[in-house]
């Protein structure tokens, strides 16, 4: 199988702690088609964050995104895979206003929210940037 070439602008990459012994990782589309391979090493890796719809997935079956940021990234939120692409900013803006959700929050949204929460908490320690954060904390402070 030939891989393809990933075409990316604005090219960026960040180190990712790996705790697993070395061995193959791909870069994979969301139907699992393996767009890259290469050989994972225990330790720091300088991973590429890869456009939306793909993600990393090793040979042992772990699956894990590499997010824009600064510094290492630890494998447990890597793991986490979050994507705030599809988090409604409606949605988002009324629980940050009322601490509850919107009566037409489906269950989805209500997931979006709490890793939305969750992811900035973890910015205190780690530097996490998911698909659309940064555009979701922009629209709230009004820019």
């Amino acid at each position: 199988m030939k891989p393809s070439t990933i075409v990316q602008t604005g090219l960026n990459y960040r180190e990712l702690d790996y705790p697993f012994e070395n061995n193959l990782c791909c870069v994979v589309d969301r139907y699992e088609n393996i767009r890259e391979k290469f050989n994972i090493q225990q330790g720091t890796n300088r991973l590429k964050v890869l456009p939306k719809g793909l993600f990393y997935k090793d040979s042992l079956g772990n699956s894990f995104l590499v997010y824009e940021g600064d510094g290492n990234l630890p494998f447990s939120l890597a793991v986490e895979k979050y994507d705030f692409s599809s988090l409604e900013f409606f949605e988002l803006d009324y629980y940050l206003a009322k601490l509850e959700f919107s009566p037409n929050a489906t269950a989805m949204q209500k997931g979006l929210i709490s890793a939305f929460v969750r992811c900035v908490d973890l910015n205190v320690e780690y530097s996490l940037l998911p698909n659309n954060f940064l555009n979701l904390q922009k629209k709230l402070i009004g820019l």
